[in-house]
C-alpha cells in the first residue's frame, strides 16, 4: 500500500472521529435506516400486488430520512458519505450487470422487483 493511500485513510479516519458524537451517531442512524429499509423492501418486493410506483415512493421516503438529518447537522460529512455510497452503488451495479458469483444473481433478483417497462433485462434504470 502506498503512503498516499495510508495518508488518505488516516485523514478520513481523523475526519470521522473529529466530531464523534455527531458523525458516528449519524453513521449508526444511517445503518439502522438502511437495514430497516432493506428488510421492508425485501418483504414488499415479494408481494406481487404492490405497485411498482409505490415501491419507488418508499425509496424516496428512505432518501429523505437519510439526507435531511445529514444536511441539517453535518453537511461536510454528507459529502464524504456520498462518495462512499457512490463507490458501493457502482460496485453493486457491476456485480449485478456482470452477474459476478456469489452475489450477482441475488442482487439482480432483488432489483428486478423494482423494475418496470422503462428498464431492460440487464441494465436497470434507477433515479438515485
Amino acid at each position: 500500500m502506498t503512503s498516499a493511500v495510508l495518508l488518505f485513510r488516516l485523514l478520513v479516519f481523523n475526519f470521522v472521529i473529529g466530531n464523534p458524537l455527531k458523525r458516528l451517531s449519524l453513521c449508526i442512524f444511517w445503518m439502522l435506516v438502511i437495514c430497516a429499509s432493506i428488510l421492508c423492501f425485501y418483504k414488499i418486493s415479494k408481494d406481487d400486488k404492490t405497485e411498482r410506483i409505490l415501491l419507488r415512493k418508499y425509496y424516496h421516503l428512505v432518501a429523505v430520512l437519510m439526507f435531511v438529518p445529514a444536511l441539517a447537522f453535518q453537511p461536510e460529512f454528507l459529502d464524504l458519505a456520498f462518495g462512499a455510497a457512490l463507490a458501493v452503488f457502482l460496485t453493486l451495479e457491476i456485480i449485478q450487470v456482470c452477474r459476478i458469483w456469489p452475489l450477482g444473481h441475488l442482487v439482480h433478483q432483488f432489483m428486478n422487483a423494482f423494475t418496470d417497462h422503462r428498464d431492460s433485462d440487464i441494465f436497470i434504470v434507477r433515479n438515485a
